[in-house]
């Protein structure tokens, strides 16, 4: 799973925008899934991405803004959930939104990879 925080769809290959542009983003898009239409829970980076990778609304896990709010240890998070399978989730940011703040406990669970490393992946 890829997200990206702030990029504007239209200037992305695979959502239709100009060829060449963004050709690494273009050729994941051509070997998954490509989410033409997607909601946001909360216009917040950090919110959005916990009710992503747990499954509920804000209200539900706590997390309301960009702070230093920890995630309940009762809200499952997908990386523990992936981990207790045996398979060991991979991040990597370029920002401190996610980091080791205390509010993003998931990444207990993850294999932190340079971001440099994750854009030859990509």
């Amino acid at each position: 799973m890829l997200t990206i925080d702030t990029l504007r769809a239209d200037h992305v290959g695979a959502d239709g925008g100009p060829a060449g542009v963004t050709p690494s983003l273009d050729a994941l898009g051509r070997a998954g899934a490509v989410f033409l239409d997607a909601t946001a829970h909360v216009p917040l980076t950090l919110p959005s991405h916990i009710s992503i990778f747990s499954g509920r609304y804000p209200i539900a896990h706590g997390v309301h803004d960009n702070g230093s709010v920890a995630v309940p240890e009762s809200v499952p998070m997908l990386a523990t959930v992936l981990h207790a399978t045996g398979i060991t989730p991979q991040r990597s940011s370029r920002r401190t939104s996610f980091g080791d703040r205390p509010g993003w406990r998931a990444d207990s669970r993850c294999t932190t990879i340079d971001s440099k490393t994750a854009d030859a992946r990509i």
